[in-house]
Parts: C-alpha cells; structure tokens; sequence
C-alpha cells in the first residue's frame, strides 16, 4: 500500500521550493507514495492538477518568518498582519483537507517558515511530520530561535535541510540531516506547451534564470553588464524570468512604499537605458523547459544576496554550465570554487564582472569546470536516488 503523504506549500507560485517538491514526488517509485498538497492559490495548484496530484488551494499560508533574509526587523514586523490574517484561512484549509482525506500517514512541511500551519497539522492529523528546510535560518540566541526550537523539537519527527550550508544554519539540538534536492533533465516537472524562447546570438552568453526579485542580485548583474561594456567584451546578458505580479490595493501601495514590494522589473528597464545596455541585457520570458535554457548558455551567474547557492546551480551543472556564485565559504557539495565554478563576494557588482570576464577570457575553463560541475551534480542531486532517501525517511517514522 502506498504512503498517503499530505504537502504543505507556502507560495502558490511556481518557484524553486515547489518545483523540488514536484521533482521528488515524480521520482518516488511507483505505488510507494500517494501524494496530497495544500497550498495557496496559483500556478503551484495548478501544476498539482496537470500532475494529477490531489490538491486544496486557500488564500494564503500562514507564516512565521525566521530565515536569514525574511527574519522580522524595523518595517518587516508589518507583514506578521498578513500572517495573523491569513491563519483562519490557514486553519480551515487544513480542517478541510482532515475532513477530506481521512487516511495521511505522514506531514510534510515544504520550509521552514511554516511554523503556524505545522502546529495546526500536529492538532488534526496527529501523525509523524517531516520539516524541510530550504532557506537559510537566522541562527541567533534570543527568543525567536527559542520558540522554534522547542516548537519544532516536540511536533516535528524529523528536520531535513536542503544542502550542508543550511544545515550549518539550523540549531544544532534539532539535529536536521541533509537531503540535497534532485533534477532529471530527461524528465521534466512540467511539460512546455509552448515554445521556447530563441537565446542565442552568437554571442558568449551569461544568464540570471528565476525570479526577478531584489534579493536575487539582478540590479547588479546589470552592473556587471555596464562593467564589461566598459571593457569593450562582447557578451549577452540575459536576464531569463518574470518578475512577481504585483496584486492592486491598498495593502500592496504600502508595502512598495516601505520598499517591500518586490515587483522592479520597470526599474530594471530604467536602469538598462540608463545605461545604454540595450545590445547588452535582455529579458527571457518564464519557460519550465529550462534543459533548454541551459544548453543555450555559456555560464550561469547565481549572484544572490541569501549567500547560498540555489537550484539553477545544479540544473546548469547537468548541462555542463559552470556557475558564478555569490557565497562566502561554500561547502563543496553545491558548489567547488575554481573546480565547479566561481564563488563571489555578495552584492559586489565588480566581483561578478571579473569572474564573467575570466570565463569569456578562459573558454577552455569554461568547458573544465562544466565537466567537474556535471559530476557534481550528478553525484549529489540525482532526483530518483535523493527521492529514495526520502521514501526511506517515511518508512522509518511510519515503522517507528
């Protein structure tokens, strides 16, 4: 008999927490797990559909927000009024789901910010759950770690992190173990319906796939880009995503007033012909064919303000793309600096123009660490032998 495994998603978009979640339920051997997700409403559900996964959407998820990036400071406190007004949303989607399937043997928390929506699982399933952990947590004494701790220590069976640079994150009482995410450029997620983007020029191409978001360092890959103008190389910057739409009303007025709206395409478009980087840097709409994408590219630049490296590093890395990366002291099993790729300082636009000039400078470079990044990858982020730990995971909780 199969698992029946209930999912629990924060972001109703499809990104890169949702599309590993999709790449490990699609690995797991047939009949060994029946899956169940709940998330808030978007392209996630979705998916979930053309996946024929069952699935309940709702507003939205409530959150508790202790990552390194989102952790609540000055202005940032205002979005716990969003969290408080989506718990009974929360709260009844999850009555639902209790209500509709009656048989879940195992919780499965999809990151780590989801401590409301954890507790509320424990109160009516009372079965084993599994926390994943995808972000970097802000490991500092004080009381919010405190609450988490002991909230995850007496509801949560087991902590998976995502890599061994998260885990180093994650209080150590809670003794998280690593289960790296997994990718099967044979097998996609999600099947393109439609064509993909023409990329190439030509030219030596460096690439930004994902989200266009701040925090991504998509303001200075541009910079880099006016950087190697300055030095006369002749590279394609492209920029492959879509940024998050920006919903209408008073709510979202505010947030782009306290400078949390995240919505900057226009401003990065501003700041393209501001600097004359029309022939330089071009926006690549979203495809899910994203083996395509990176066959198409020379090297793919992962200049993040999270100082970690995320899952376009891995995916590039099966179609033998190197990576320039922004992380300080990287653990080799994402990224081996001058093996793998390069590793950068964050948020230093001249960092990321050296080290996409030295690839365009060292073709043959190009190639040698494209080689040692596909067997990393291959070594340490195979979806079908990554879902089988899982799977392992579940048995044993379900056994003990």
């Amino acid at each position: 008999m199969p698992l029946n495994v209930l999912y629990l998603q924060h972001v109703g978009a499809f990104g890169g927490s949702s599309k590993s979640m999709f790449e490990m339920i699609k690995a797991f051997p047939e009949k060994t797990v029946h899956p169940y997700l709940i998330s808030p409403v978007g392209s996630v559900n979705k998916y979930a559909s053309e996946l024929r996964i069952e699935n309940l959407a709702t507003v939205g998820i409530s959150q508790f927000d202790n990552s390194r990036h989102g952790h609540y400071r000055n202005f940032r406190w205002l979005i716990l009024l969003r969290e408080i007004f989506y718990l009974p949303f929360t709260f009844l989607i999850l009555l639902k789901a209790r209500r509709s399937w009656k048989n879940i043997d195992i919780i499965h928390i999809n990151e780590i910010t989801m401590l409301p929506g954890l507790l509320i699982c424990r109160m009516l399933f009372k079965q084993p759950i599994v926390l994943h952990c995808r972000t970097l947590f802000h490991n500092v004494s004080g009381f919010r770690r405190k609450i988490f701790t002991d909230i995850v220590k007496k509801n949560v069976a087991l902590v998976i992190a995502i890599d061994e640079t998260v885990k180093k994150t994650l209080p150590k009482e809670l003794s998280p173990i690593v289960v790296h995410n997994g990718f099967d450029p044979r097998k996609l997620v999600i099947e393109e319906k439609e064509k993909t983007p023409q990329m190439r020029s030509g030219r030596f191409s460096v690439a930004m796939v994902g989200s266009l978001i701040r925090y991504k360092g998509v303001h200075e890959f541009i910079e880099s880009a006016a950087i190697c103008k300055e030095k006369q190389l002749s590279i394609d910057f492209l920029l492959i995503g879509d940024a998050p739409k920006s919903k209408k009303g008073l709510s979202q007025k505010v947030k782009r007033w306290l400078g949390l709206e995240h919505n900057i395409r226009e401003e990065l478009v501003n700041m393209i012909e501001e600097k004359g980087l029309k022939d330089y840097v071009r926006f690549v709409p979203f495809t899910t064919n994203v083996k395509e994408i990176y066959d198409a590219i020379d090297v793919l630049c992962f200049p993040s303000h999270l100082n970690a490296a995320g899952r376009p590093v891995f995916e590039a890395a099966y179609s033998r793309v190197p990576s320039i990366v922004a992380i300080d002291n990287p653990d080799n099993d994402t990224i081996m600096d001058g093996i793998t790729g390069l590793c950068i300082k964050p948020k230093d636009s001249m960092a990321l123009a050296n080290a996409i000039a030295f690839f365009y400078n060292n073709p043959e470079q190009v190639k040698k660490m494209g080689e040692q990044a596909y067997l990393l990858a291959v070594n340490n982020f195979d979806s079908n032998k990554n879902a089988l730990e899982v799977l392992d995971i579940y048995k044993s909780l379900i056994k003990n």
